[in-house]
């Protein structure tokens, strides 16, 4: 009778300590996903050049100025691109479809392919980006059941008078996401949680 209520005592002990160290697990991981969305929220903000260099996109008609002011924003998003591991690609595209991309190399997958002007993933993205009135959206690119590609988007406004722009894509790295949370995840987190 002793050894059933020291075992009983320690099974209580023991479940108690693995569910408290799972709960503060998961809390970690929670505060880890909630510091990479507002970084990436912030950084999103950053990523285009000053507005007035936006609005004038819009009325390009002179394809010399379209050609300089193009290399402007391509610049300004090469210097944000390699200074940020998560990210693999970077689109702008104006709402009269003028398309702007940088890409982390040639070996990644170019941000065009996945999201051309007016395709459905395109559009989707557009439309969950304009419910959302500026905020900043997540989209999974998802076929045959499997996750091919993370984007962050917003919708990009005239600062005047509050109307569309554009839209900005970021074509997230999967394997980043995977790396900030693999090492918190290890073959006893695994069993512990499992209780």
């Amino acid at each position: 009778v002793l050894s059933f209520l020291n075992y009983k005592n320690s099974e209580a002990s023991l479940t108690k300590k693995s569910t408290q160290y799972t709960q503060d697990l998961l809390k970690m991981m929670e505060y880890r996903l909630k510091d990479y969305v507002l970084n990436l929220d912030l950084l999103s903000l950053g990523l285009l050049p000053d507005n007035d260099i936006l609005l004038n996109i819009s009325d390009l008609s002179d394809s010399l100025k379209e050609y300089e002011e193009s290399y402007v924003i391509e610049n300004h998003m090469k210097k944000i691109i390699f200074s940020r591991d998560e990210i693999q690609s970077i689109a702008f595209v104006t709402t009269n479809g003028s398309y702007y991309a940088v890409d982390k190399s040639n070996k990644t997958i170019s941000i065009k392919h996945p999201i051309p002007y007016n395709g459905d993933i395109y559009n989707d993205i557009v439309s969950k980006a304009r419910e959302n009135k500026g905020s900043p959206i997540f989209y999974l690119d998802i076929r045959e059941g499997r996750v091919e590609n993370l984007f962050l988007a917003r919708m990009v406004y005239n600062i005047h008078n509050y109307e569309e722009i554009g839209v900005i894509a970021v074509l997230l790295g999967k394997e980043y996401l995977e790396t900030a949370l693999k090492d918190m995840v290890n073959e006893d987190t695994k069993n512990i949680m499992i209780l």
